[in-house]
């Protein structure tokens, strides 16, 4: 193990982390999976971050603040559809549905923890501003039937449900067809009548 100043050390940790939430699920990732990961001591969890609990918090909000901005970068230039579909999550994209599964897994555990329920509520607001700022800069291009607010609350809300009927095995049809209806939403959302 080589030498590292503490806060190198912290940002290590929280690296790893966030590597082992994204693909293990939040219970899953354990203390000695991250030191094994590292190959660091166990006890630099403890020090540094008082618990692993402390640490997959600060790992959470790390991947929230990572996704809000990769997406907001990679919908860029693209048409709004386009645009929307990257910052809500394409169902085909192998690494979103690790995302999604984590921040399922999150939700239902915020039930009987108040710090995972602040965390994802916070990721849900900062999702929601990102789409609301994403529908606000194409202004002159889409018509909203409201603010754009209250439109990404409910294309967030369509994603992920759409996400939970699919991940339980209760709506048929594959990841494609599920893209393609939220495409549907989309565009429902964004062209109303005035529009064709």
């Amino acid at each position: 193990m080589t030498y590292l100043k503490r806060d190198a050390r912290e940002e290590q940790l929280i690296a790893l982390t966030v590597q082992l939430l994204t693909e293990k699920g939040y219970r899953a990732t354990t203390t000695r999976d991250i030191a094994a990961l590292g190959g660091v001591a166990v006890g630099n969890i403890t020090r540094l971050f008082g618990s692993l609990t402390a640490l997959k918090h600060a790992a959470l909000y790390r991947i929230n603040d990572r996704l809000v901005a990769d997406t907001e970068a990679a919908s860029v230039g693209k048409a709004p559809l386009d645009g929307l579909m990257t910052l809500l999550g394409d169902p085909t994209d192998a690494q979103n549905q690790h995302v999604m599964s984590l921040w399922r897994e999150v939700a239902v555990l915020a039930n009987s923890d108040p710090t995972l329920l602040v965390i994802h509520q916070h990721a849900l607001r900062g999702w929601a501003q990102s789409v609301a700022g994403y529908l606000e800069a194409q202004a002159p291009h889409v018509r909203l039937r409201d603010s754009a607010s209250r439109t990404a609350w409910r294309l967030i809300g369509f994603a992920t449900g759409m996400d939970l009927l699919h991940e339980i095995g209760a709506m048929p049809g594959s990841l494609d067809e599920m893209k393609q209806d939220l495409a549907r939403f989309i565009a429902a959302e964004i062209y109303n009548d005035e529009v064709k």
